[in-house]
């Protein structure tokens, strides 16, 4: 998907979020809080790519110098894109550091990060969920559905995702 999508992916996850956690405080800026904080998980998964919309944000993409080489680098090492950042071994991570931290924004991003997988589980490439131990891609949808990346198809998917959420808010 798309960065755009996973942005919002993200804050529909997060108003979600908020709706179903009573322990979250209630209000504006606590949701906005929460919004945000699934955004940024939201996100973060595609750290390992370099046209991605974290990596252009932090500065960290190839073309930003000696740094974003570096991250490069790094993430190659370790499968390049849609490889250890779309695994459980991530997800684990984040999901331990999340209830380590014990704060509802850790739980945010936690939530914003596993939207982000579910959302690429939609798509045509999937996603290795079982990296390191297996390249096999994971899907949500049978072949004939699965997503193509940047098309008409993914834009309604997230109006429908948002839609959704919509209608379980009080007004």
């Amino acid at each position: 998907m798309k960065g755009e999508s996973h942005i919002v992916l993200g804050a529909a996850a997060g108003a979600a979020l908020h709706l179903a956690v009573p322990y979250l405080p209630a209000g504006v800026l606590p949701l906005s809080v929460v919004i945000g904080v699934n955004v940024v998980g939201s996100l973060l998964p595609d750290i390992d790519s370099d046209e991605s919309i974290i990596r252009q944000a932090t500065g960290t993409n190839r073309r930003s110098g000696c740094l974003g080489w570096i991250v490069s680098l790094g993430f190659s090492l370790f499968g390049g894109h849609r490889a250890i950042t779309h695994s459980l071994i991530a997800l684990g991570l984040v999901a331990g550091l999340a209830r380590w931290a014990g704060q509802p924004w850790a739980l945010a991003f936690a939530v914003g990060y596993a939207a982000h997988l579910l959302a690429d589980m939609l798509t045509r490439a999937g996603i290795p969920l079982l990296w390191p131990f297996t390249d096999r891609r994971f899907h949500l949808l049978p072949r004939p559905l699965r997503v193509t990346t940047g098309t008409l198809v993914e834009y309604l998917l997230v109006l429908v995702a948002v839609i959704g959420v919509a209608r379980l808010w009080p007004f």
